[in-house]
């Protein structure tokens, strides 16, 4: 039942870099990639569980954002620096179904 779902997520954890910080949740990409296929189908599972109750965990509503200075100017110009959000790592895997869905192929 879940292996249509599961799939992705597991794709979605195997992308992503082991050499990121740690979000909130304090839980590392080394660690959603040893998880597997198995913390795959939990994930589906949660997914699930958010389109059947229309409710959104707060963990992957968004993350914080912070100021990234892009080298070029003056550091206190807000026209030089750009909007950086910082995830948690298994809300990453979440945003990158969502992002390849509504982004044109």
């Amino acid at each position: 039942m879940y292996a249509c779902v599961t799939a992705p997520f597991y794709d979605a954890n195997r992308r992503q870099s082991v050499h990121k910080g740690l979000g909130s949740d304090r839980v590392g990409a080394a660690l959603l990639k040893a998880g597997g296929f198995p913390l795959a189908v939990q994930q589906s599972k949660l997914a699930e569980e958010v389109v059947t109750q229309d409710v959104v965990p707060f963990q992957v509503k968004g993350g914080r954002m912070v100021k990234l200075y892009k080298g070029k100017g003056d550091a206190r110009d807000l026209d030089c620096s750009r909007g950086l959000t910082i995830n948690d790592h298994l809300a990453k895997a979440f945003i990158y179904l969502l992002k390849s869905d509504l982004e044109p192929h």
